[in-house]
């Protein structure tokens, strides 16, 4: 195991401080048995290899190294490498959740940025190692070996008697099924192989995974997959596997039934939002809810049923959870918005979208005592007031 790992010129390659003389090293480490020198290598490889999620020349070359560990049994919490290396395709993916990854886009896209690069570009590239081709090597390299995320699925057991085991096997499974959601190029394959998953696993969480799964997939799988196997669940007495399957169900028009289960769960079931078992959207199956109901809108009553949900459960949600909400309401009001809210006078404004100015005027995402940067910088971006007293003094009589 990494015997090859010295063959490469990581000295001559760069990654976010410099030489890549270190990686090496590094990725050793995650072999050892001891967990927080495991714990401490990962948490250098975010930082130099995968720095704020810009990866370097050096990252694609550590990707095969890192599938040779996750695929030996003998290492240690191999499902925190699986949702390294979906990182290190594709930065942060949750930018991606509603649409998923189209990889035939994604490649053109990286290809033609690094065909149209500046010369003052093509040298910053040179300085710091950053390159499109980089990022492009970096999804097809992970992408390649989806093959062994497949057989880590089939051949790990399931359903132990032995606990510690069965959790540990349970994660590496959920990370697995969570990586193929991201590769839709082997898309065919991966959904029958989940499918097949779903009549074995027997935690609600683990096929709340799967279904999540097989919606991204399902979105840009060519040709066309079947997915209607997944309609029962919008009947089941489960909330989490009726909500998992709305949301993997999603696309235009939206049905009403599709409608009334994801509006139920952002309003009357809080413990949707954070299961730690589920990585999509970090567990927070509400907050995945939100985004497909306002990315899916299409007319406005539709666009005014969404607004009221969102602005009914505002006022609960924490910091981080009020932010990604907000961003929500922001896209519904200033969808067909020609003039921004803040040069519009309050009393020129719709019934609902006061509504959802007081929401926001009052939600958690300003943070405690002090203002919230990026909430403000959402807000001046949106065209609105970018300060909870600006909003408020903007409200006038309607606070």
């Amino acid at each position: 195991m990494l015997e090859k790992i010295d063959t490469i010129p990581w000295a001559k390659l760069q990654h976010a401080y410099g030489s890549a003389a270190d990686v090496p090293d590094t990725i050793r480490s995650l072999t050892f048995s001891d967990k927080e020198l495991r714990k401490n290598a990962l948490w250098v490889l975010y930082g130099n290899i995968f720095h704020q999620g810009t990866r370097y020349e050096a990252t694609p070359y550590a990707i095969p190294f890192l599938f040779e560990l996750i695929e030996s049994e003998y290492i240690e919490e191999r499902h925190k490498l699986i949702y390294y290396v979906v990182h290190l395709a594709l930065g942060y993916e949750n930018s991606y959740l509603l649409e998923g990854i189209n990889p035939r886009q994604i490649k053109a896209e990286l290809k033609h940025a690094h065909s149209t690069m500046s010369e003052q570009e093509i040298q910053n590239s040179k300085d710091y190692g950053y390159s499109y081709l980089a990022l492009l090597d970096c999804y097809s390299f992970v992408e390649e070996r989806i093959p062994i995320l497949w057989r880590i699925i089939e051949k790990t057991p399931k359903n132990l008697n032995n606990e510690v085991e069965n959790n540990k096997n349970r994660k590496l499974i959920n990370a697995a099924i969570y990586a193929l959601a991201w590769f839709a190029e082997k898309g065919t394959e991966s959904v029958e192989l989940i499918k097949n998953q779903i009549s074995i696993l027997t935690h609600e969480n683990d096929i709340a995974n799967c279904i999540l799964a097989i919606g991204l997939l399902s979105k840009n799988t060519e040709p066309v997959i079947d997915i209607s196997f997944l309609e029962k669940y919008l009947d089941s007495t489960s909330v989490l596997l009726k909500t998992s399957a709305a949301i993997a169900l999603v696309k235009y028009p939206l049905t009403n039934q599709i409608i009334e289960i994801l509006i139920d769960s952002i309003t009357s079931n809080e413990e949707l939002r954070k299961i730690n078992e589920i990585p999509f959207n970090d567990g927070n199956i509400n907050g995945y809810a939100s985004g497909m109901l306002s990315g899916y809108a299409q007319n406005e009553d539709e666009e005014q049923k969404i607004l009221l949900a969102f602005c009914q459960v505002l006022e609960k949600l924490n910091m981080y959870q009020a932010t990604e909400t907000t961003g929500f309401v922001l896209d519904i009001l200033n969808r067909n918005r020609t003039t921004p809210i803040k040069e519009t006078d309050v009393n020129d404004l719709e019934k609902n979208e006061r509504i959802a100015l007081r929401a926001i005027a009052n939600s958690k995402g300003w943070g405690e005592d002090i203002s919230f940067a990026n909430f403000s910088l959402m807000m001046r971006d949106a065209g609105l007031p970018h300060s909870k007293k600006r909003l408020i003094e903007y409200l006038g009589e309607y606070y």
